[in-house]
């Protein structure tokens, strides 16, 4: 509702003065004015004797010069604006409100058409939206009524809406594939005109809270979660409302534990090129690898040939690209050898960068493997496809 605003409206009264009538009586002269005819005035000099009735012209009412009214006497604003918006349900066994366009003093609520009313205790939800319980063991018989507070002053009250809570994604299941876990699930039911959007929460098992989380869109069934090799997940499906704190989450699942990139030997065709690694090296060097045209934030898996060798991981960053140090393992064989970074395309298959390069002379460094900087704390998984990273971990929700 838009705040109300008191209006008056103000009428000017314009007073005319009453002129009495003013007779001669007979015979008498007008000074020089007075036609010599008087003699032959009407008969209706016998009228009656008015003459003699006070003159009201100088006692006129004041009010024919009253000033005139202008648009700010009309409009008196209201000292405090009502709340815009807002909604309530029952979640759970508690009832739940939302109020929008809340005074940062203070809101009030009623439940029985305004004729009590009492502090509302919701938590900022941030732009001046609150969220809280309501004192309503009963339910809400008369609906739910919001007003602003600032000192003594009160706002107009606002209805709020009845919602209808939001339906949790079904069906959820998992897959996994090298470096990646894939999860679907059933659309979650929603009132019409609702805008919502699902998020994809994933932990480590047996932890209190999720590592982090995926946004996908309300028309999204499906996610591509890339992870590293070894490990497998507690996943649970959300949906959220798009500027509101109420969600409902789904089951949650485990899934399999997500395997490495098994390669037997040099992919053929190679996607492209490992840069940054010179045509010869020393054993135990260690030279700065680089590529892109990765899925953002994936994990990229190192391997040398001939024999393969494990060289660790690393993640691309949030355009698909990686810079890391790598150190030739100490004790390789001179001649011919090549380096491969395996990792996720932005459409979930497998691409691998490759590189020649010739190793010869004595080790020059005792540590062997791949040296990097982490990127996600726990191992965390990081990327939707097509989607947006949450930041940092939160607790499952059902508000």
């Amino acid at each position: 509702m838009r705040p109300s605003v008191l209006s008056r409206r103000v009428l000017g009264l314009a007073a005319a003065g009453v002129v009495g009538l003013s007779v001669l009586a007979p015979g008498a002269a007008l000074a020089e004015e007075a036609p010599t005819t008087t003699s032959t005035a009407p008969t209706t000099t016998s009228a009656p004797t008015t003459t003699s009735e006070p003159s009201t012209t100088t006692s006129a009412p004041s009010t024919t010069s009253a000033p005139a009214t202008t648009d700010a006497d009309v409009v008196a604003p209201a000292a405090v604006a009502a709340p815009t918006g807002g909604a309530y349900r029952l979640v759970g066994d508690e009832w739940t409100a939302l109020v929008r366009g809340a005074a940062g003093s203070g809101v009030e609520y009623s439940l029985d058409g305004g004729t009590t009313w009492a502090a509302f205790a919701g938590r900022s939800a941030g732009d001046g939206v609150r969220v809280g319980e309501l004192d309503a063991p009963g339910g809400v018989p008369l609906g739910v009524q919001v007003r602003n507070v600032s000192g003594a002053d009160r706002s107009a009250a606002t209805v709020l809406d009845s919602d209808a809570p939001l339906g949790a994604p079904s069906g959820v299941a998992t897959s996994v594939s090298p470096l990646a876990v894939h999860v679907t699930w059933a659309p979650a039911s929603v009132p019409s005109g609702r805008s919502f959007h699902y998020v994809v929460w994933f932990a480590t098992p047996g932890a209190p809270t999720p590592n982090a989380g995926l946004e996908a869109s309300s028309s999204a069934t499906s996610a591509l979660i890339p992870t590293l090799p070894g490990q497998a997940w507690d996943i649970y499906v959300e949906t959220v409302e798009d500027g509101a704190p109420w969600s409902a989450a789904s089951p949650t699942v485990r899934s399999e534990t997500v395997p490495p990139v098994q390669l037997g030997q040099v992919p053929t065709p190679a996607d492209g090129v490992l840069e940054g690694v010179p045509g010869s090296v020393v054993a135990g060097e260690q030279v700065l690898v680089s590529g892109r045209g990765f899925l953002a934030y994936s994990t990229l898996q190192f391997t040398m040939f001939s024999s393969p060798v494990d060289l660790g991981t690393a993640r691309a960053n949030g355009d698909g690209e990686f810079a890391v140090p790598l150190t030739i393992p100490a004790g390789t064989a001179s001649g011919t050898h090549h380096l491969v970074a395996t990792g996720l395309a932005p459409d979930g298959s497998l691409r691998n960068l490759v590189v020649t390069v010739e190793v010869g002379g004595a080790p020059t460094l005792a540590n062997t493997g791949f040296d990097a900087v982490p990127v996600a704390a726990g191992g965390g998984l990081v990327l939707l496809a097509g989607a947006g990273l949450l930041v940092g971990a939160r607790r499952r929700s059902d508000a």
